[in-house]
């Protein structure tokens, strides 16, 4: 196993430091592991004991199940010709694009500017329901808006158009081709799935901070998802940091036009930079961008940039377009609402260990 002693350094204190009881990192370069460290135990914070985190473990990695499932069925689909991403989501999905959301394209589904808010109850009724039952914000095409709701549409628009669930989809498509063996959806309303996927793989708890009785284990810490059952187009994925890496990997290599799972013209139109006005995101996929942002100070400054997305409890995947590098962290750090002060600066001291280490 290849270790990059400072960023490992940083993670250790981190954990030492109550950021996240635990953490995993891998980090790729030029096609080879550079890095793989594992920190921390599989205890809830505060509660003692618990096994060492090591390659078996799995998180909640939230946030990252945008572009490692529902963005990436998206480009698949778009590769095969059965996606149009300035078609009419209705068209594909009409109960859950009704009125004024009858308007909203593809494209503006995979970046954030359907005009959706940024969240919303789950009422009863289904996804189908909670996307069509949450009223606009803004007028499609006005704004970007960060929307888990979107993304939860754009998932039922993947269903209907492949007429089978997401889960299912997203092994069938992309963990399984990719050969991400720790990185699944765990189904809630197929009871005996749900049960045997428990016990193949040694599971991270996550506990936020504003419920720290509520300890979630091998259940998605995300309430829209949880409510759905486990499976949802914004949330519900878990993986390993190795994983999260690699699935990296596939995307810098479709990007270069050396991959047999992905077109390199499909994952090229989503990872340019989206023209809502205002954006600094692409399709799916976010952009670096402000004063600080999570990629660092050193990564990503070469001409091709750089694409990633972050995840609620702590996770990050970042590649750096001209360097090659692949950066994945994943950590159990679940705030409380609002305070982003923990995770964010160690966010940026990770790649910034990363960037100096590889001497990028």
């Amino acid at each position: 196993m290849s270790v990059l002693v400072a960023v490992a350094a940083l993670l250790d204190r981190a954990v030492a430091e109550g950021v996240a009881p635990a953490a995993a990192a891998a980090v790729i370069s030029n096609g080879r592991i550079a890095h793989e460290s594992f920190h921390g135990t599989d205890a809830p914070r505060g509660r003692g004991g618990g096994a060492p985190i090591g390659p078996r473990h799995v998180f909640d990695v939230a946030s990252l199940t945008k572009v490692m499932a529902t963005g990436s069925l998206a480009a698949k689909l778009l590769a095969g010709g059965a996606l149009e991403l300035d078609a009419p989501a209705a068209r594909y999905a009409p109960a859950a694009f009704v009125d004024e959301k009858a308007a909203i394209t593809v494209r503006q589904l995979l970046a954030h500017s359907a005009g959706f808010p940024t969240t919303a109850p789950l009422a009863r009724g289904g996804l189908q329901a909670y996307v069509a039952g949450t009223p606009l914000e803004a007028a499609p095409g006005a704004r970007t808006l960060y929307s888990d709701v979107g993304f939860v549409g754009l998932g039922l628009v993947i269903e209907a158009i492949s007429r089978a669930p997401l889960d299912a989809l997203a092994q069938g498509r992309v963990f399984g081709p990719l050969r991400l063996d720790q990185t699944l959806f765990i189904p809630e309303k197929i009871p005996f799935l749900a049960e045997r996927l428990r016990k193949m793989h040694a599971f991270v708890p996550t506990v936020r901070a504003s419920r720290p009785t509520d300890v979630r284990s091998a259940v998605v810490d995300d309430d829209v998802a949880r409510t759905a059952q486990g499976v949802a187009g914004h949330a519900g994925v878990f993986s390993s940091a190795r994983d999260v890496a690699a699935f990296g990997q596939a995307w810098l290599d479709a990007l270069a036009g050396r991959s047999a799972w992905l077109s390199q013209t499909a994952a090229a139109e989503l990872v340019r930079r989206d023209a809502t006005p205002g954006s600094t995101r692409a399709l799916a996929w976010d952009l670096p961008s402000g004063a600080e942002p999570s990629i660092g100070s050193r990564l990503g400054r070469g001409p091709k940039g750089a694409i990633g997305h972050l995840g609620f409890t702590g996770c990050s995947l970042w590649i750096d377009l001209d360097a090659e590098v692949v950066c994945a962290l994943v950590t159990n750090h679940c705030p409380a609402p609002g305070d982003l002060s923990r995770i964010r600066p160690l966010r940026r001291a990770f790649h910034d260990a990363v960037a100096e280490s590889l001497g990028s």
